[in-house]
């Protein structure tokens, strides 16, 4: 599975090529809480069970960059609540797999 953090230590290839900037500094200043997202959201691609999953509640800003790597992973996602309960709602669409390395 890629991942934001990993793409970091790749060599060879530009880790632009699969992540935003913003999210690469992002992974890069966070590697822990890049790893835990992209953990969940493998469990979820994994578990042919669950149909979706809700993150933690998050800063908007935070909430933004969760948005961008469930795209990545081909997820559809929606914000609930009000501030400070708002949080992420991932949902698995059909397809949805871990970007390529």
């Amino acid at each position: 599975a890629a991942s934001a953090a990993g793409a970091l230590r790749r060599k060879g290839r530009d880790a632009r090529a699969l992540w935003a900037p913003e999210l690469v500094k992002w992974a890069k200043a966070d590697p822990r809480r890049a790893r835990r997202l992209e953990a969940d959201l493998s469990a979820l691609a994994d578990d042919a069970r669950r149909s979706s999953l809700s993150l933690r509640p998050m800063r908007r800003a935070d909430r933004k960059k969760a948005h961008a790597v469930c795209e990545a992973w081909g997820f559809g996602t929606r914000s609930y609540d009000r501030s400070p309960q708002r949080h992420v709602r991932v949902l698995k669409l059909p397809g949805a797999e871990p970007p390529r390395r």
